[in-house]
């Protein structure tokens, strides 16, 4: 008996156990997929007089997708989940239904001659009953000019008023105010201890750790390949020289991918692209983890809720 008893507990140990390490394996999973599936994007548009952008996206292997499209000023955006979709909603379309009351047929006499129609004898109401009548319509009316009776309005206090009423700040109240005013260090202030606490033997360094991975947070979103030809032209052909001038770092960090072309004679810009990127997410948080662990950082952030 007590060993069936041990069995069955055993058993019971085991399908919790089994059920658990499921649930485990089941988040761990999904926590994966959110990491690691990438988030997909592309983009291309044109624009001259008019302005085309048409933006797609997806993500889960396509199980969340949606697209936006921006056509001079009209703009139109969907957002689907598997096979529903999200935004914007449909419009729910329902059935007008009218109810109709079935009077019952009259049940059909088939004669061989048709009878006439007998006439209706309408008896006339008797003189009391009129008066009655009357006096009854009287009370209705008078009842209905009573209800409208408006009630007299409750004059509000004007703006003025309020503030006359309002309580007077006394000198020390006052003095206590300026004070906190002089107390609070001007931003110009705020700045130097800043710099001086990074200046610091011991936080050397911070503000590189930290522009380093802001860095490569900024490098995540930008597109992985970019497209484009743009010509471009000012009333100056020594500014459109100059920006030229700085389009071509672009031109040389794209691989020639970006084309930009000045035009000296006429003031204009246009052109069209086209974008593709995708992310994953555990990069942003690796890079935010990395910050964060820093005992500079933690540092910083206790120097500047103490201030």
């Amino acid at each position: 008996m007590l060993a069936t008893i041990g069995t069955i507990l055993v058993f019971i140990l085991k399908l919790i156990g089994i059920i658990l390490l499921s649930i485990l394996g089941l988040i761990i999973f999904v926590l994966l997929v959110i990491l690691f599936v990438p988030f997909r994007y592309q983009a291309e548009g044109s624009f001259d007089e008019k302005i085309h952008i048409k933006v797609r996206f997806s993500w889960l292997l396509h199980l969340i997708n949606g697209y936006f499209v921006q056509q001079d000023k009209e703009s139109q955006v969907r957002v689907r989940i598997a096979f529903f979709q999200i935004f914007p909603k449909k419009p729910s379309k329902k059935k007008e239904t009218v109810h109709t009351t079935s009077l019952p047929k009259a049940p059909v006499v088939k004669e061989q001659a048709a009878q006439a129609p007998e006439k209706k004898v309408v008896e006339k109401p008797s003189a009391d009953i009129e008066i009655k009548e009357k006096e009854e319509q009287k009370k209705v009316i008078q009842k209905k000019v009573e209800a409208k009776k408006v009630e007299p309005k409750k004059v509000e206090p004007k703006k003025n008023e309020l503030k006359k009423n309002k309580p007077k700040k006394t000198k020390k109240e006052k003095a206590e105010k300026a004070e906190k005013a002089e107390d609070k260090p001007s931003a110009i202030d705020q700045i130097k201890e800043v710099w001086e606490f990074l200046q610091q033997d011991n936080n050397k360094g911070l503000l590189k750790h930290v522009l380093k991975y802001v860095g490569r947070l900024i490098r995540w979103i930008f597109p992985k390949k970019a497209y484009g030809n743009i010509e471009f032209g000012l009333d100056d052909p020594a500014t459109t020289g100059y920006i030229t001038g700085a389009t071509s770092l672009i031109y040389i960090k794209t691989r020639g991918n970006f084309q930009f072309t000045p035009n000296f004679h006429e003031q204009v810009i246009k052109g069209s692209f086209k974008i593709k990127g995708r992310l994953y997410l555990y990069q942003p948080l690796y890079y935010i983890i990395r910050i964060i662990i820093d005992r500079r950082v933690r540092r910083m952030l206790k120097f500047l809720r103490n201030r």
